[in-house]
């Protein structure tokens, strides 16, 4: 993703790296940046949390932003979770995630 944007010198421009998402078994919570709770199972690892999303933001107003993938399903029976960005892709196998868009 590329973009030009008019900027004023002195300003401040605040910068959001989307962390990833989890996968293991108790409370899952999705990655910073406002990505998906996964699943709460203190024994097993029903599903992944999804990434957080990444953006560049000026002020309250988020200038650009690229979505985060999503959380992927038990490992043996719903596959991956989809992609993020710009479009995203959709994860692979039965129940998979769906990518994110920008």
């Amino acid at each position: 993703m590329h973009a030009a944007l008019p900027v004023t010198p002195g300003e401040t421009l605040d910068v959001i790296v989307g962390g990833a998402g989890q996968f293991r078994p108790g409370f899952v919570p999705g990655g910073f940046g406002g990505g998906g709770h996964g699943s709460n199972n203190a024994q097993w690892a029903w599903a992944g949390s999804g990434g957080g999303r990444s953006a560049l933001r000026r002020g309250k107003h988020e200038l650009i932003t690229a979505g985060g993938g999503g959380g992927t399903g038990y490992a043996t029976a719903t596959g991956a979770g989809g992609g993020g960005g710009d479009p995203g892709g959709d994860g692979e196998g039965r129940g998979a995630g769906t990518g994110g868009s920008a």
